[in-house]
């Protein structure tokens, strides 16, 4: 499970091959360190060398987290000694015909989930309708889907198409929601509007689970396919991330469309916008309980969380086998 720690000058520390959280007034929860994937820290948080060692020594990411929900950093003993051929397929093959198989089949499945997700809200919305955005979003799909040229001569139009698709999503998405929550275009750096705020902080969340599953089969994060590599850009995990963004919409959604929020929930500090406390608990909550959820995949019963981890280990084996 995911342990998420956040504000409230809590502290972390290690005893008896557990791990000890102490709140504000002093309430003590210990948690065994099997039970533990990932600690996550936002906000005023303390933790002790020992809770340090106890996680580096049992592979147990944390992340240290903004007040945005950006990952700022992390300790992990990331063993980069280990599959060593692995990375040495992946640098060769993510850049041919391969890698272009892997990017369609990602970006097909997000923009599938967009054109489903419209169809779910038409279904329980039944004074909207979404016949223009979706025939643009199917439009994209089948040009994406025609695509079958050298890899380095399509990025630009996959990455186009996509965007086409994206733009008639979040179009939809706005006009759906009531009038204050409107936004004219997805905001991904500091944005001031309420719901690119909450999908960013989604997305955040996301983006830990997906790379810490990445870097568990050896994979580098920082060379991928469809987004461009550079300093400090985790291009593989931006492209990897892009079949399972469907998740953060569906509670994104969810939280505006049953009036779950308000605007006293969006506080400014140092001249950002930042999500309460009590709204970034409610998140997280829900965002680890969607990953909890069963879905039948390949004739077996996974949750999201399964399925996040099993798509990086199938990735590994296709370039291991090369």
């Amino acid at each position: 499970m995911e342990v998420y720690i956040q504000g409230g000058k809590t502290k972390l520390s290690a005893s008896n091959e557990c791990f000890v959280v102490k709140d504000s007034y002093g309430k003590e929860n210990k948690i065994p360190k099997e039970t533990i994937d990932i600690l996550i820290l936002q906000n005023e948080c303390s933790i002790s060398s020992k809770a340090i060692v106890l996680a580096i020594e049992n592979d147990i990411p944390i992340i240290l987290l903004d007040g945005i929900g950006r990952t700022i950093g992390k300790f992990w003993n990331c063993n980069y000694s280990k599959n060593s051929i692995l990375r040495k397929n992946q640098y060769k093959y993510l850049d041919s015909k391969l890698g272009l198989e892997i990017i369609k089949n990602w970006i097909i499945k997000k923009i599938t989930s967009q054109r489903e997700h419209l169809e779910k809200i038409e279904k329980y919305r039944k004074n909207l309708e979404f016949t223009k955005e979706k025939n643009t979003i199917s439009n994209s799909l089948e040009k994406i889907g025609g695509i079958n040229e050298e890899l380095c001569d399509v990025r630009e139009k996959i990455m186009g198409y996509e965007g086409t698709a994206s733009r008639a999503y979040y179009l939809a998405i706005s006009k759906s929601l009531p009038e204050r929550w409107n936004f004219n275009e997805r905001e991904y750096q500091n944005s001031k509007n309420p719901y690119n705020l909450i999908l960013n902080y989604l997305f955040g969340m996301l983006y830990v689970r997906c790379e810490t599953e990445l870097v568990k089969v050896g994979l580098d994060p920082y060379v991928g396919i469809l987004h461009s590599d550079g300093d400090n850009k985790k291009s593989l995990l931006y492209d990897y991330i892009e079949q399972f963004r469907f998740l953060a919409w569906d509670i994104a959604y969810s939280i505006f469309s049953r009036k779950k929020v308000a605007l006293s929930d969006f506080e400014e500090k140092d001249g950002k916008i930042e999500i309460s406390k009590e709204l970034r608990k409610e998140l997280a909550h829900r965002f680890y309980q969607k990953l909890s959820q069963n879905l039948e995949i390949k004739n077996q019963i996974l949750n999201y969380k399964e399925l996040i981890k099993l798509e990086a280990k199938e990735l590994a084996k296709k370039l291991e086998k090369l």
